[in-house]
């Protein structure tokens, strides 16, 4: 999954299908349920360069990484768009709440229930 435009762009998300809780990031799937909860590290890092990286780590080794985009060096880098903030608030957010395995349960009522 990718966001058409002049760069590809991976989509990411997060989402319930078939009772388990999933995180997605263009071709790569990661099955939140698949381990157990106290198993598993779930972390947002940022190098010095402002790259983002999104790590998911269980008792295999890791068994995810996604590399973000950087932040905008200046306050008008034309490099740096809405989407890429977006991208980093996101992967941000997800990490801190599939980090906490009672955030990940309720993550998981929350999306097989709906939003409704």
């Amino acid at each position: 999954m990718s966001l058409p435009g002049d760069r590809q762009r991976p989509l990411a998300a997060l989402y319930a299908d078939a009772g388990r809780l999933w995180f997605q990031y263009g071709a790569l799937r990661w099955d939140c349920d698949a381990m157990d909860v106290e198993d598993v590290r779930v972390r947002w890092s940022e190098g010095p360069d402002g790259t983002g990286l999104f790590t998911v780590d269980g008792p295999r080794g890791r068994e995810l990484a996604v590399v973000g985009s950087a932040a905008a060096l200046g306050p008008f880098d034309p490099a740096d768009d809405w989407i890429d903030a977006l991208e980093r608030d996101f992967l941000r957010w997800a990490a801190e709440r599939l980090s906490d395995p009672a955030g990940r349960r309720a993550l998981r009522e929350l999306y097989l229930r709906g939003f409704g």
